[in-house]
C-alpha cells in the first residue's frame, strides 16, 4: 500500500499513471496466468473419457493389478481397454 504518494516528485507525467497502475497490473498478470499443465500439442491431447462403477471385489482386484504393474491408474486402464478392444476387433473381423 502507497502511504506517501507526492505528484511533484514524478521526473514525466507517464509515471502518474505507471505509478498508479501497479495494483491494477498484478491483477492483470494474475488472470493472464492460468494454473495446471500446458496444453497438450495439436493432435495428442485426450478428449475421451470412460467411467464405469464396480463391485468392491472387482475394484480390489483392479487395484491390485494396477499396483503390481507400478504403473499410473490411467495408464493401466487405457492400455487395458485398448488390449481387449484390439483382441475383440481381432476375434470379430475373423
Amino acid at each position: 500500500m502507497v502511504e506517501h504518494f507526492d505528484l511533484e516528485e514524478l521526473a514525466r507525467p507517464d509515471q502518474v499513471a505507471a505509478n498508479l497502475d501497479v495494483r491494477f497490473r498484478r491483477l492483470r498478470l494474475a488472470r493472464w496466468m492460468e494454473m495446471g499443465r500446458p496444453p497438450a500439442p495439436k493432435g495428442k491431447a485426450r478428449s475421451g473419457f470412460v467411467g464405469t462403477r464396480l463391485l468392491p471385489a472387482e475394484d480390489r482386484e483392479i487395484q491390485e493389478a494396477i499396483r503390481r504393474s507400478g504403473q499410473s491408474k490411467s495408464v493401466w486402464m487405457r492400455e487395458a481397454l485398448l488390449r481387449a478392444a484390439r483382441r475383440a476387433g481381432a476375434t470379430a473381423s475373423r
